[in-house]
């Protein structure tokens, strides 16, 4: 935990000296589409690429007036298998953006909530036994980013930020069920929910390299 709490205020402090650098003043009034079908008010779908901890998602965003920005993102993990352990990992999150200078430099909050899935096979009293462990959190994210916006509406954009878990919850089932309470069902159980609580309850980089999306 005190890792945890050691490694958020790093990132906290390299978000502070990021928005620094961010030169006010830079920015025009009128950066890029600033209105669309409503006076000073835009909007549009996006697409997120090269993230973490979730790497693809699909989503909406708006901006008012240069200033304010909010945003809904989905987005999941596809399922991958290597040995015997299979992950997939989905979720959402909702974000409000301050763009202070009016121009591509944000600063902002997300409010998500993730689900983690790890299932992990081994041998049980002679039985090949499958246990999957269900992680949920909720978390929130502070953020800097940009967004870079063009007169015709596309934009691209990135974001840096860390995720800070609020709350968990975990679920444990199985597809051997004369094996539980067995000591190598007990193993197989604890290693797979270790691995998916080390994950779940540390702070964790957030992150999104390419951002697509066009406002109207």
């Amino acid at each position: 935990m005190k890792r945890g709490l050691k490694f958020t205020a790093v990132v906290l402090v390299m978000l502070s000296s990021i928005s620094l650098l961010a030169a006010p003043g830079s920015a025009e009034a009128d950066y890029g589409k600033k209105s669309g079908v409503l006076p000073d008010f835009v909007f549009g779908p996006k697409i997120t690429a090269l993230g973490t901890p979730v790497p693809f998602r699909v989503g909406a965003e708006t901006k008012w007036d240069n200033f304010l920005g909010a945003s809904f993102d989905w987005g999941f993990l596809p399922s991958l298998s290597f040995s015997n352990v299979s992950v997939k990992l989905n979720g959402w999150n909702f974000a409000a953006r301050l763009y202070p200078w009016k121009g591509a430099f944000y600063a902002g909050v997300a409010f998500g909530s993730q689900t983690f899935t790890g299932a992990q096979t081994g041998t049980v009293v002679g039985v090949p036994t499958t246990v999957t462990l269900t992680f949920n959190s909720t978390y929130l994210a502070p953020q800097v980013g940009w967004r870079w916006v063009w007169d015709s509406g596309f934009f691209l954009g990135m974001e840096l930020g860390v995720q800070i878990p609020i709350s968990t919850s975990s679920s444990v089932t199985s597809d051997n069920e004369l094996g539980k309470g067995t000591p190598a069902y007990a193993q197989l159980q604890s290693q797979i929910n270790d691995k998916a609580t080390t994950f779940g309850n540390n702070p964790l980089p957030h992150f999104a390299l390419l951002q697509l999306g066009y406002f109207f």
